[in-house]
């Protein structure tokens, strides 16, 4: 089948055509192309349809060894390939997803901020437009600032959350967490490595929710940068606003592209300590969010991390490395690697073990 091609820009010399923005095409081209058509450039990009793992069937204490083994391989193969899989039947309900995201967009538009404390990202709390340089956790290089606002949440009973937000959030964070740990027991099947899962506890894992303001210019949402943790797990904005108001893109075979959002699904990638963990056989995927130039609505992800216990030692598993493929990376402590990926973030320059 050839690949699918998303129509992601239409501009005249009136601006951007957003009724032309949601078309999806097919087409031979192997990259990003602009087309200049009849007055209109036309920016044509590949999309990335990631593998769909179903996790039902896959809960409780009875789950059978034949369901386990084949979700554990279909997971293995994704974080092999790519890094990256949307996963279905998580539990997590729609309705759910979308009353906290529009419960999130009118605090963000409307809400009493608290912005005293926003200058560095990676606590607790508010994190202001332009406090993050997310490119620079990857090049430890000064990066562009990114055109974004967060609220990160360790826990509903926090006093960072805000009172018409708890609610949805503690049920958010219960399902996903639950959903992260079931993530770990397939990854430790896969590799055969039951010891894994005593490195993951499923606590103090943020929820990140992201807010792309359409009334800041420019088109950086996030710069290029991997994660620094183990999984995320993104619930994506689906409809009307993919991709007329911007979109998540991964570089894939040597290419940007966009990865769509697949209802009722959430997209899940590895992180930098499960490369490390897993010496580079599961891939972490280099991705961005890119916003349209003349949007006019605002974007929201929401988005948990998570990562090892911290202060576990995390270092290349025997079973992935050999004579022909060495460990590629020295021990770290997790804490410490994430917190000097998040300094790097904050626009300090890091030293950082490779």
């Amino acid at each position: 089948m050839k690949p699918t091609y998303r129509l992601v820009s239409c501009c005249t010399i009136l601006g951007t055509v957003p009724s032309l923005i949601s078309v999806s095409i097919r087409v031979h081209s192997p990259r990003a192309r602009i087309f200049p058509l009849a007055g209109l450039t036309l920016i044509i990009m590949r999309e990335f349809h990631p593998p769909v793992l179903s996790l039902r069937g896959l809960w409780g204490e009875s789950v059978s060894s034949s369901a386990l083994d084949v979700a554990a391989a279909r997971f293995d193969v994704a974080m092999r390939t790519h890094g990256v899989l949307y996963i279905e039947d998580c539990g997590l309900s729609d309705e759910l997803v979308s009353r906290l995201r529009r419960k999130a967009v009118q605090f963000f538009q409307t809400g009493k901020i608290d912005k005293s404390d926003s200058d560095t990202y990676g606590a607790e709390g508010y994190t202001g437009i332009g406090r993050e340089t997310v490119g620079t956790s990857h090049t430890n290089q000064v990066a562009t600032r990114d055109i974004v606002e967060s609220l990160v949440l360790f826990s509903a009973d926090s006093v960072a959350c805000p009172d018409e937000l708890r609610d949805d959030v503690r049920q958010y964070l219960q399902h996903s967490k639950r959903i992260s740990l079931l993530l770990v027991r397939l990854m430790a099947h896969a590799l055969n490595e039951p010891k894994v899962i005593d490195m993951f506890d499923g606590e103090e894992y943020p929820l990140k929710i992201a807010h792309y303001p359409a009334a800041v210019s420019g088109t950086q949402g996030y710069g290029a940068h991997t994660d620094y943790g183990s999984f995320t797990l993104l619930a994506q904005e689906y409809g009307d606003a993919f991709p007329a108001q911007g979109s998540l893109q991964a570089f894939v075979d040597n290419t940007w592209c966009v990865v769509p959002p697949r209802k009722g699904a959430l997209l899940v990638n590895s992180a930098d300590l499960i490369e490390r963990l897993t010496n580079g056989v599961y891939k972490t995927p280099l991705h961005r969010v890119v916003l349209a130039e003349n949007r006019t609505q605002s974007r929201l992800s929401i988005v948990l991390f998570t990562a090892p216990k911290r202060n576990v030692k995390v270092a290349p598993l025997e079973k992935c490395c050999s004579k022909l493929s060495p460990a590629k990376y020295e021990p770290v402590i997790a804490h410490e690697f994430v917190q000097r990926k998040l300094q790097r973030n904050n626009g300090i320059a890091t030293s950082l073990a490779s």
